[in-house]
């Protein structure tokens, strides 16, 4: 009976969690982005990546603390 009770809040959660995260805007503010603009998605990303990876390098510059986590 008590897990029952514990699964429609867990449920709520996750549905309301995943609703906020499909809304959130993804565009940068004017004053942090960089003067070229070049921005990918990890998708595209991983798309260049995979056509042409003698050409493309993808650096991973996390620091150890962020890369933990």
């Amino acid at each position: 009976m008590k897990r029952r009770l514990l699964v429609v809040p867990v449920l709520f959660c996750l549905i309301f969690s995943f609703t906020a995260l499909t809304l959130a805007e993804t565009s940068l503010a004017k004053s942090k982005q960089t003067v070229l603009g070049l921005y990918l998605t990890a998708e595209e990303a991983f798309s260049k990546w995979h056509v042409d990876s003698e050409k493309v390098v993808v650096l991973d510059v996390r620091t150890p603390e962020e890369y933990i986590f």
